[in-house]
């Protein structure tokens, strides 16, 4: 069997007695017809709550599972206060929900594998956002100007976490980077001016470029065992930031693992005194408005 998606012909997989399919305006309009959700793809923008079902029966007789959410599926629905995504869905595309201003929570289903990028951007409403334990990657700019969002629960399962992924997010108080991450990329927590602290896995062997500029609530953070690289500008513009250290530690020590902090990496993070190892590669201004000493390892 063929179903359409995007305008092309894609296989399906018939599991059981349901055929999966992803969620995007035809599907919406299947939905529609069937009194599964109240408005259809043409006035999709009208929405004001969405429970998507796992499994529907439609006219012709036959089941269809969700199993995924399509790009731009409700980019713009900016009306919808209510969603719910079922535990069959393991995909949401880019811009699925991108500008829908009134989501105010959001919980991602253990199902879900993959969150596209721009996915919940620019959802201003929403407080508190709970990503499943089988999510693997976070897309870039994926939570980006969420600027009500308080609190994110990553799941333990997460590799990758896009750039600017939750930049902007002014609201954001803290946030723990569980171990299995491998990658943070550029600017993930920029402008995040609400954030006090940070707790960072050990997965993570280098902060990117700007990881955490301009977080200029950002009291404490707990680093990597095994970190090698500060990124340049990591921590421009800290100026809060008192507390640099790797778990139970409270001696502001940068680990011997590292050989080099970039161009700009502590930049006027003025209430900072650090300890830092001897023959560490240090970038131009990297300790500006710092207080630093050394040590050997």
């Amino acid at each position: 069997m063929q179903f359409i998606i995007y305008g092309e012909y894609v296989n399906v997989i018939v599991k059981a007695d349901a055929t999966d399919v992803v969620l995007d305006d035809t599907i919406l309009d299947q939905l529609y017809e069937i009194g599964k959700i109240e408005f259809n793809s043409a006035n999709k923008k009208s929405l004001t709550e969405l429970n998507i079902p796992d499994i529907y029966t439609y006219t012709d007789g036959k089941k269809y599972r969700i199993i995924g959410i399509a790009e731009y599926a409700l980019y713009e629905c900016d009306l919808i206060a209510s969603l719910t995504i079922p535990d069959t869905v393991s995909f949401i595309e880019k811009y699925a929900f991108d500008k829908c201003y009134s989501i105010p929570d959001l919980v991602i289903p253990d199902s879900v594998i993959t969150i596209g990028d721009w996915c919940f951007a620019n959802c201003t409403s929403m407080e508190s956002a709970i990503i499943g334990n089988g999510v693997k990657t976070i897309g870039i700019d994926a939570f980006k100007s969420c600027t009500s969002l308080e609190s994110v629960s990553i799941g333990e399962n997460v590799e990758t976490i896009g750039h600017w992924t939750f930049g902007d997010c002014t609201s954001l108080k803290s946030v723990i980077i569980p171990d299995k991450v491998q990658s943070i990329e550029n600017a993930t927590f920029i402008n995040c001016s609400s954030l006090k602290s940070a707790k960072i896995g050990n997965g993570i062997t280098s902060f990117a470029y700007r990881t955490f500029r301009e977080c200029t609530a950002l009291e404490s953070i707990i680093i990597p065992n095994n970190l090698t690289t500060v990124g340049e500008q990591a921590f421009y513009k800290c100026t809060a930031l008192t507390s640099v250290n790797v778990l139970s530690d409270t001696t502001n020590t940068i680990p011997s693992t590292v050989t080099n902090i970039e161009t700009y990496g502590f930049c006027l993070c003025e209430n900072l005194t650090l300890r830092i190892p001897q023959g560490i590669t240090l970038g131009q201004y990297t300790l500006s408005y710092v207080s630093y000493s050394y040590y050997t390892p």
